[in-house]
């Protein structure tokens, strides 16, 4: 059987980009190779198949993403693929997370344009892909906890009115932003000159400021907005929530709550959630 020999000689990785304002740029780049026999001779206007596979740390390493193109090649044997743009076996391009590590780029090829791949090496990927790193480093989400949450007694001591709800945190090593838009209100003070409410994740505080606010006005339901940055948080799934305690004296006061008033059909409850470097 004749063997098959992948020429490498001119292999471009370059990010597609949109100049029009608010638009981003999809999670592809240009790979470009030209396909050769044994002889040397280039695959001229053949049909291939082809593996491409995004491999972590190492060129042995876990594939992270994978995907399937059909191409053609030109008279030359050159062929172009857009990687992020195949039929998609595992993973998700724009889960890569190309600020940790280095990654290798494996390409495996059928020349009869079916499935039967052989493996044509890998090689890392340097500088231009890891323009999507900074593209894709902010990811922005929201959700909207349920209103009509009380904490009847409020001592001195922070205490959790209820659980808000819940995001996915995608990277170990970012920073991640709150900000909490609600009405807040306190029935009545006791011993209270006030109430503090403070927002948390995964019931602790945040590490960068204080995220919290003083209420001074028993039963007037007052729109607040609460910012809060917490780093150290790994990846994965975490629980906000908001806090309360009386200020001064024994601090004692009667139900403090958010949106008391049920009004969350109105959207007056929001939580926006910013993970960034």
């Amino acid at each position: 059987m004749k063997r098959l020999l992948i020429a490498a000689v001119a292999i471009y990785c370059t990010l597609f980009s949109y100049i029009q304002a608010g638009a981003q740029a999809p999670a592809k780049f240009n790979y470009q190779g030209v396909a050769r026999n044994a002889s040397g001779q280039p695959l001229a206007s053949q049909a291939l198949g082809l593996r491409l596979s995004i491999r972590d740390l190492n060129a042995a390493g876990t594939v992270v993403y994978q995907e399937t193109h059909a191409v053609n090649t030109n008279a030359y044997g050159l062929y172009s693929v857009a990687v992020g743009g195949g039929s998609v076996v595992s993973g998700a391009m724009g889960d890569v997370n190309w600020g940790t590590g280095d990654k290798y780029l494996q390409v495996e090829m059928d020349p009869a344009g079916g499935a039967s791949y052989t493996d044509l090496g890998t090689s890392q990927l340097l500088s231009v892909p890891y323009a999507m790193y900074s593209g894709s480093g902010t990811r922005v989400s929201a959700f909207q906890p349920a209103g009509c949450q009380f904490l009847n007694a409020v001592t001195s001591t922070l205490t959790k009115i209820d659980d808000m709800g819940t995001f996915t945190k995608h990277d170990d090593n970012t920073l991640v932003e709150l900000a909490v838009q609600t009405v807040l209100n306190v029935a009545s003070f006791g011993t209270a000159a006030g109430v503090v409410f403070e927002l948390r994740v995964d019931n602790t505080a945040t590490t960068i400021g204080v995220s919290s606010v003083l209420l001074r006005n028993p039963g007037s339901m007052t729109p607040v907005t609460l910012v809060g940055i917490f780093e150290n948080l790994p990846a994965g799934v975490h629980t906000v929530s908001l806090w309360a305690r009386g200020a001064g004296g024994t601090g004692t006061a009667t139900n403090a709550s958010w949106d008391s008033g049920c009004f969350n059909s109105a959207g007056v409850n929001n939580v926006l959630v910013k993970e960034y470097n």
